[in-house]
């Protein structure tokens, strides 16, 4: 269980890293933009998905 909490970390942040290379990308392609907001919602579904991710994982562990 305690594994499976640091995957879950890991896993956000790796997602967040992601999501500022998309960004930094993004920057030298003169058709898009690179926006700090953009990343900010890349690290705040990234949150969402290891608070949602950790959630379901203590309920499946206490129902079984």
């Amino acid at each position: 269980r305690r594994g499976f909490s640091h995957t879950v970390v890991l896993a956000a942040c790796t997602a967040l890293l992601v999501g500022a290379l998309d960004e930094t990308l993004q920057s030298f392609n003169p058709v898009r933009t690179a926006s700090i907001y953009d990343l900010m919602a890349d690290g705040v579904g990234a949150l969402m998905g290891a608070v949602a991710g950790l959630k379901t994982v203590r309920i499946r562990t206490r129902s079984l």
